[in-house]
Parts: structure tokens; C-alpha cells; sequence
């Protein structure tokens, strides 16, 4: 379905518990550095208290003392110096000891300081610690909704019968491809489990690439509408789950909704790829996840370490089911809800293409006889090109046919094109003619053959066209008869093959595809 690297795209944005996490860091950081600023300040309060009150005590003792002392000196020298000389070196001894007292105080007022206020401890490992706590319950959370959306996708899958080895190969492939997450939004990312602002932005914008801002989306990638859903479903296959959804009432990020899309209306090659993992074992899960990656995703090369990666996720929860059951009910319900939307879904369209039928084609000389249903892709079962020629044909005709045929078990004799899913018979008789001598179209069925033969030639570059058969005459690529003009003028004859039917007298043929003509 992609190219390769789609995995990255899945990984979420970073979660808003995140974001918190760090503005709770900051805030725990400045109320440290708060309470660092007013311890500061309280010591060099303190301490200008403390020296302030030891050089009055000191100064009052100095004073009353150094006139005594000085008198005391002069009367010891025998009157040799005045009693004011004598008290001038007893302030000078004195000073040197307010010095040492003032010395004395700085490391006491210290010392107390820090005893009495306490200094608070670094808030760093403890904010760090707390990070890492909502960081892991948001990891946690996640995972816990990946298991429990794999656990219901297997509920699903084993309710239909699908073998354990299978389902675990479309689980390895949808974690690599969604991280199982319904809401998935290719190269978006967003909120996990969830539809927000970003994922609806690029819903508004269709989900095309080139309109979303700042993409930087590998070139040559190959896409145009991101993938989009468990399945990562891109392109035209994102557009048509969303159709499908709108046409049956749910939402194309829904479980249900998904689920019903993968089992019966994404195009006809892809269902009946689920259909084959539903009655066929796979011989182990790495071939179930290489057989879905190559079949069903319709990956481009990849190397062995992307493929590995699928299957390590396939073993994974493998592992698992056995802890796991099968929701019968939930698969017959998803079935009953399918088929019932598919039923309105197509009758709607029904509807819409016989409103607008044209009874004359446009550009052809002829009428086209009736309008009748139009019959899907998937209950024709054929390849997507041949698919694309038959909406077309519907659109410009209308439903000119009774009923038809597409694909065909191949069981013996010679290969056609409706063994590969390439071709389709469009019978104008009904079935209930069983005798192949009234199998004879009237004139109104036989000019409606002509015109659509004759347009099947005239655009068969288009729509991959290799060969037409209607009423006993042949046109091929390969003959080269004619590009276009009437369908007598561009075809041949045919051999007789022994009946109406067989002649294709009462239906036209018609082989698209890249095989050849058959």
C-alpha cells in the first residue's frame, strides 16, 4: 500500500504531560533559588548585628579602661610619659584586640547561621525523578491501548476464523504501520487514541500531502493522501474508506468502521486477500507478515532489517493470544452492520447511476437498451485496472447488462483472463433463458453491444484494454484490426465455438489488465 519508512511517521508528537513535567522543573528550580537568596540574607544580617554589638562592647570597655591604663603606664615610667600618651598605646593594643574579637564573631555568627536556618537541599533529583514518573505512566498508557486495540483486532479476526499465525502477521505489519492506534494519521502524529486539531487540519485538507505546511515528506515516496487507520490505508484507498464511511453513517477513525471497510469494502484484490488469510494457514508468522506486507500493503523493496522488524512485532503478540479469545458475536456483528451498509451504500449508487442514465450514448451511433444495477468490483472479484474500466463503463452507459461475471477459479484446459481477475462477461440475456437457441439478444440488445464494443476498442490505451468479444467477432491488441470506428470495420470474425454463449452472442467480453489477452 506504501513505500518504504512509514513506520517513523507513526511515532506520536511529544505528550502535553511532558510540556507540564518541564514548567514544574522550572518552577521547583526558582523556589530553590528563593530560599537560597533569603538565607543569604539573613546571615548578612546577623553578622553585621553580631560586629555591630562586639565594637560598642569592645569601644565602652576600650574607653573607661584606656585612661586608667595610661595613667597606669606613666606612673610604671616613673612620669617619663603623660598619662594621654600612655592611653594612645592602650587603644593601640586594644584595637589589635578588636580585631581578633571581630574575627571570633564573623565565624561564630557563620556557624550559628547555618545551624539555625538551614540551608535547602539541590530540588533537582527529586524534580527529575517526578519527570520520569509521568513520563513513564504516559508511555504506559499508551502501550496499555496498543495491547488492548490488538487484543480487539484479534477478538475480530479469530471470530471471523482466521488462524492465530495470520492474525499475528496483519498485527506485526498494523504496530509498524499505526502503533495500532484506529486514529492514526500518517507523517501527522497528534494525540495518541485520539482526534485533535492537527488530525482534523489535515482532514479539512483532504489528507493530500503537498497542502500540509512545512512538509519535508521524503520525495518519490509515492504519496499523495497520507495513510490513514490501523491499515495505513493511502491514496485512492484513503479516499475510499472515507467515503465508505460517510455512505454508511461512522467515522473512518472507528474500529467498527475499519473493520467492515477491511472485510468488505476496500477494493476487490485487497478483501480477497483477508479472505485468504481467513481459510488459509500461513506456514508460520513470518510468512503471514511477509505474505499481508507484500499482498496487502503493497509495500516497494524493502530490506531484510524492516521486514524483521514486522515480524519481531507479529512474534510478539503472538505470544500474547494465548491470554487472548475470539469474539464470535463481535465478528457477527461487524459482518451483519457490513453487509447491511453495503447494501444501502450500493442500492444508493444504484440509484444515483440509473437517474442518470443516458439512453443514447454520446459519440456512438446506436441505443443503449436499459439501465439496470450496478453490480460491485468485490462481488466480481477482479483486478483493480479492470475494476477502474468497469466504473467507467457505468458512467458512461449506465447498467446496460442483465447480470455479469468477473473472476473464475481456473479448473482445467486452457488459462483466460478471468482466472487472473482481467476480464468480465456482460450478459444482456437473462438467465432464466436456458435454451441456448432463445439466447438471441433483439435488436435493441444487439445495437447496445455494438456501441460498447466499439467504445471498449476506441479507449482501450486508457483502460489497459487487450481484448474484445461480442457476437461472434474479435478485436485484440495484438491483431491490431483497428483503433476505432464501428465494430463491424474494427473486429474479425471468431471461430464457431459451438453456441450462443460460447460464440458470445449474447454477451459482450472484455479483458483489462497488464496480462496479456487471453
Amino acid at each position: 500500500m506504501k513505500g518504504v519508512g512509514k513506520g517513523a511517521a507513526a511515532v506520536a508528537a511529544v505528550p502535553a504531560a511532558g510540556i507540564a513535567a518541564q514548567l514544574m522543573v522550572f518552577a521547583m528550580f526558582l523556589s530553590w533559588l528563593k530560599a537560597m537568596m533569603a538565607a543569604a540574607v539573613a546571615m548578612a544580617a546577623n553578622l553585621m548585628s553580631m560586629i555591630m554589638a562586639a565594637i560598642m562592647t569592645a569601644v565602652n570597655a576600650v574607653v573607661s579602661a584606656v585612661m586608667a591604663v595610661g595613667a597606669g603606664v606613666a606612673a610604671v615610667v616613673g612620669g617619663a610619659i603623660s598619662a594621654t600618651t600612655g592611653a594612645v598605646a592602650a587603644v593601640g593594643m586594644s584595637l589589635l584586640a578588636l580585631v581578633g574579637i571581630g574575627a571570633g564573631a564573623v565565624a561564630a555568627s557563620g556557624n550559628t547561621t547555618a545551624q539555625r536556618d538551614g540551608l535547602p537541599p539541590d530540588c533537582r533529583p527529586e524534580a527529575e525523578a517526578t519527570i520520569r514518573e509521568i513520563d513513564d505512566s504516559v508511555e504506559d498508557d499508551v502501550d496499555k491501548r496498543m495491547e488492548e486495540s490488538a487484543e480487539q483486532v484479534y477478538a475480530f479476526l479469530a471470530g471471523l476464523g482466521m488462524p492465530d499465525e495470520n492474525i499475528a502477521g496483519i498485527l506485526g505489519n498494523f504496530h509498524k504501520e499505526s502503533r495500532m492506534d484506529p486514529t492514526m494519521v500518517e507523517f501527522i502524529g497528534g494525540e495518541s487514541f485520539g482526534i485533535d486539531s492537527t488530525k482534523r487540519d489535515a482532514e479539512e485538507k483532504n489528507f493530500k500531502l503537498s497542502e500540509l505546511e512545512d512538509n519535508d515528506y521524503p520525495e518519490g515516496s509515492g504519496v499523495d493522501l497520507l495513510g490513514i487507520g490501523l491499515g495505513q490505508w493511502s491514496n485512492t484507498r484513503n479516499t475510499k474508506l472515507r467515503d465508505y464511511a460517510e455512505e454508511t453513517g461512522g467515522e473512518w477513525h472507528e474500529f467498527e468502521t475499519q473493520m467492515q471497510f477491511l472485510i468488505s469494502g476496500d477494493d476487490a484484490q485487497y478483501v480477497s486477500i483477508v479472505d485468504q488469510f481467513i481459510n488459509d494457514s500461513s506456514p508460520s508468522v513470518s510468512a503471514s507478515t511477509e505474505t499481508w506486507l507484500k499482498k496487502w500493503e503493497i509495500a516497494g523493496d524493502m530490506g531484510s532489517a524492516e521486514i524483521s522488524e514486522r515480524e519481531g512485532y507479529a512474534s510478539m503478540w503472538f505470544s500474547k493470544m494465548g491470554d487472548w479469545e475470539a469474539d464470535v458475536e463481535l465478528a457477527d456483528s461487524i459482518i451483519e452492520q457490513a453487509e447491511a451498509n453495503l447494501g444501502e451504500a450500493n442500492q444508493n449508487r444504484r440509484d444515483a447511476v440509473i437517474a442518470q442514465c443516458r439512453t443514447v450514448a454520446e459519440g456512438a451511433s446506436g441505443s443503449v437498451f436499459s439501465a439496470g444495477d450496478l453490480i460491485e468490483c468485490g462481488n466480481l472479484q477482479i483486478h483493480e485496472v479492470t475494476c477502474e474500466l468497469h466504473e467507467r463503463l457505468h458512467e458512461e452507459f449506465g447498467g446496460f447488462y442483465d447480470h455479469a461475471g468477473g473472476f473464475r477459479e481456473f479448473s482445467g484446459g486452457a488459462m483466460d483472463n478471468h482466472n487472473t481477475g482481467e476480464a468480465i462477461d456482460y450478459m444482456l440475456i437473462p438467465p432464466g433463458i436456458e435454451n441456448d437457441a432463445d439466447r438471441i439478444p433483439t435488436p435493441e440488445m444487439k445495437r447496445t453491444g455494438d456501441v460498447v464494443a466499439a467504445w471498449l476498442v476506441e479507449n482501450h490505451e486508457e483502460y489497459q484494454i487487450k481484448g474484445v468479444v461480442w457476437n461472434h467477432r474479435i478485436w485484440s491488441l495484438r491483431q491490431n484490426q483497428g483503433m476505432s470506428g464501428a465494430w463491424d470495420d474494427v473486429s474479425v470474425h471468431a471461430k464457431d465455438r459451438g453456441s450462443n454463449t460460447q460464440n458470445h452472442i449474447d454477451h459482450v467480453h472484455v479483458s483489462a489488465g497488464p496480462s496479456p489477452f487471453m
